[in-house]
């Protein structure tokens, strides 16, 4: 191993007297110059690869389009100050933009704001009030921005209350329906009762003695209908009876099954509170509407 590692050695020493031989011997200033500027470089590298790769997802070409930015801050440096200066003012600049666009939501045209400061900036001088000028109007222009900003999400939130206040309208609406539908069907008909939880219901077949638990599993056959008496859903229609499990349907649908047991037949009058709320369902329920359900309970 020893003589391997010498031989490679001595080899190295040829090829490097061999590509060097025309070459200025380097002074141990000058290695020590490279060696502190190579270990300089790859320390920062390996710093701003594992930043970069920590970042949001790059695109194609990121790397290389990084290192050109790194390159031209070098090449900026390298006799031309005012490259550099340039550099500097843009990437502050463009950190502003940014600001306003994303912390205060206005929007700004690059193209024209670069345009603009060419204009301004390739003038030979300018007074000290044209720049005052400048600065007000600025300042005018963005207040009246924000102004524009906070008026139109003003007017978004406006309108959202008043979508909001027809749709509490109409739960309102429908709740009353429902609550005097209700009362006139209990009003003709004294077999009507209800519950503490406010379900109205009529036990037209008590079936067996045993009752569905709150977790059951039933087969029934129903027919849901609206107080206007439109069906919206029938499993007496479809010709075969559903199964679920009874806390997967609305509250008063599960308390009214319980109820009666295998084989019992019972109507449920189910107000907006125990069945689909204020979303409703669809667009077929409304919001808070009262539901009435013929349901047969066939097993459980």
């Amino acid at each position: 191993m020893k003589k391997i590692l010498m031989g490679a050695l001595a080899a190295a020493a040829v090829l490097g007297f061999a590509s060097c031989k025309d070459a200025a011997p380097k002074t141990a200033a000058t290695l020590a110059a490279d060696s502190l500027s190579n270990a300089y470089g790859e320390y920062v590298g390996s710093l701003m690869l594992s930043d970069f790769n920590r970042a949001q997802e790059h695109g194609d070409g990121a790397k290389t389009d990084f290192l050109n930015g790194v390159q031209m801050a070098f090449n900026a440096g390298e006799g031309n100050r005012d490259v550099q200066m340039g550099l500097q003012v843009g990437m502050s600049m463009l950190r502003e933009v940014e600001m306003l666009e994303e912390r205060e939501n206005i929007k700004i045209d690059r193209t024209k704001l670069i345009a603009a400061f060419k204009s301004s900036f390739m003038q030979d001088s300018m007074a000290p009030e044209i720049m005052a000028n400048y600065g007000a109007e600025f300042n005018r222009l963005l207040d009246a921005a924000m102004a524009a900003r906070d008026a139109e999400a003003a007017a978004a939130v406006k309108t959202d209350d008043e979508a909001a206040a027809v749709e509490k309208a109409q739960e309102s609406d429908n709740a009353t329906a429902g609550r005097a539908f209700v009362d006139a069907a209990r009003a003709a008909d004294p077999e009507i009762k209800v519950t503490e939880s406010g379900l109205a219901y009529k036990i037209e077949k008590a079936g067996e003695a045993t009752h569905p638990a709150a977790d059951a599993d039933v087969t029934v056959h129903y027919v849901g209908q609206k107080i206007d008496g439109t069906v919206f859903d029938s499993s007496v229609e479809r010709g075969e009876p559903d199964t679920f499990n009874l806390k997967q349907v609305i509250p008063g649908f599960s308390e009214g099954i319980r109820l009666v047991g295998k084989g019992g037949k019972v109507r449920l009058y189910i107000p907006g509170n125990l069945g689909y709320g204020e979303r409703g369902a669809g667009p077929q329920i409304g919001p808070d509407e009262t539901l009435i359900f013929d349901v047969e309970v066939i097993d459980f």
